[in-house]
């Protein structure tokens, strides 16, 4: 038989030329051999087959080509990613404060959303101007006093808890308060001539006297700027009163209060600041004292620049009675600078301290103007009527009450 034809598979039969085939088989046998291991590698130490290569190949491949895809994505536009030195440079206190006011915009925005979100639907508090709100103060300041026996409320109760009762009565035509602070009238900063009031207040009916002034806009409240000292440290509204050592006074030899020195104290506190130049006027009045501020102005008008201070009481003789003190801002200038003397030369510590300032500042060469004519109508001068539609002030109103009946009555 011939080798011709015969393949690796066919098995090997001797004949004549067997000799030939068996080399012939040998031969072919070796080729396979050899050609299976050039499809053999190493990889890593190991062996691989060729087709387990090409997969990992094709795994590597296609890593680098997502890799390849990310990078370009991500780099096309560098706006999308900051730099190192953008990442983490440290900010600076401009940016510090603009990301603080930030944050603070946002928290203040969430309370008002969350406040909005609480407050009942149909509520409204009332507000200077509203005949609510007039109605709040009358029977906060008059009727709870007056007539405690027609509420269920008592005269502690603050202005939400006595417009809830109004609302709940259908009076005033007052709505439910809403939540949240309850509003006081706003300061006539721009009206002329400026002037700064305050009041030196005990606690008690002095205090209240000052609650309801802030609550209606009234008394020193109604000037351009206030100011309210006392030995106790008060929150009237939002207002903090400015501390003094004592409020406690003698007896003078006018049978009067014998408070000099707490006033001289409490002068020397407001002119050792810079605050009190701005003004044209200064006034000191008593808690007492029904004061319109407005009608004061007009009083004043034509005095600013002018080096005087105002007397207000001729029954007995020429004199600046102490409800209402009126200092233009030179005359304190002069007392500023040389209120030594007066220490030096006055008894102030038998006086009230309405005699030792009209005193001293005569001294120190101030001029006084007599101004009698619709000034402070005073129960120990002229007498005080609240049906006075022109007066500059009433004195003296010791009970709250009293003395918001007095204003109702005069404006």
């Amino acid at each position: 038989m011939s080798c011709d034809g015969a393949d690796l598979e066919t098995p090997i039969v001797a004949d004549v030329d067997g000799e030939a085939c068996r080399a012939r088989d040998l031969r072919l046998q070796d080729l396979k051999e050899e050609s299976a291991e050039e499809f053999e590698l190493s990889f890593f130490g190991g062996r691989v087959t060729h087709g387990a290569r090409v997969k990992r190949a094709l795994q590597v491949t296609g890593l680098l080509l997502l890799g390849l895809a990310l990078f370009f994505c991500l780099f096309r536009d560098r706006t999308l990613i900051p730099t190192m030195k953008e990442e983490f440079a440290p900010l600076n206190a401009a940016e510090l404060g603009a990301n603080a006011t930030e944050n603070a915009t946002i928290n203040e925005a969430k309370k008002e959303a969350t406040k909005e979100k609480e407050a009942p639907k149909d509520c409204h508090t009332a507000v200077p101007g509203d005949s609510c709100y007039g109605a709040v103060l009358w029977h906060k300041w008059i009727g709870l006093i007056e007539q405690p026996f027609k509420y269920n409320i008592t005269r502690q109760a603050n202005r939400h808890t006595v417009q809830e009762w109004l609302w709940q009565n259908k009076q005033a035509g007052c709505q439910r308060p809403c939540p949240g602070e309850y509003p006081v009238p706003t300061v006539p900063s721009a009206a002329a001539p400026r002037i700064y009031c305050f009041s030196v207040a005990r606690g008690g009916e002095e205090m209240d006297a000052m609650f309801m002034q802030r609550q209606s806009g009234t008394g020193i409240f109604g000037c351009n700027g206030y100011d309210v000292y006392s030995d106790q440290s008060i929150n009237i509204d939002g207002y903090m009163t400015k501390l003094i050592p004592s409020t406690a006074a003698g007896v003078s030899v006018d049978q009067t209060a014998a408070n000099s020195q707490v006033f001289m104290k409490t002068w020397l506190d407001i002119l050792n600041g810079n605050f009190w130049y701005t003004y044209d006027f200064l006034a000191k009045v008593d808690p007492d004292a029904v004061l319109f501020a407005d009608r004061l102005r007009w009083h004043v008008q034509s005095r600013v620049g002018q080096n005087v201070f105002f007397l207000n009481c001729a029954v007995h003789a020429p004199a600046m009675y102490g409800a209402v003190e009126v200092f233009s801002k030179a005359s304190l200038g002069a007392y500023k600078d040389s209120h030594a003397r007066c220490e030096q030369s006055l008894p102030f510590w038998s006086w009230g301290e309405d005699r030792y300032m009209q005193e001293c500042l005569k001294m120190l060469g101030v001029v006084p103007i007599s101004d009698y004519n619709n000034n402070v109508r005073d129960a120990r001068c002229w007498g005080s009527d609240c049906g006075n539609k022109g007066a500059v002030a009433f004195h003296a109103y010791k009970t709250v009450n009293s003395w918001y009946h007095c204003y109702l009555a005069s404006a």
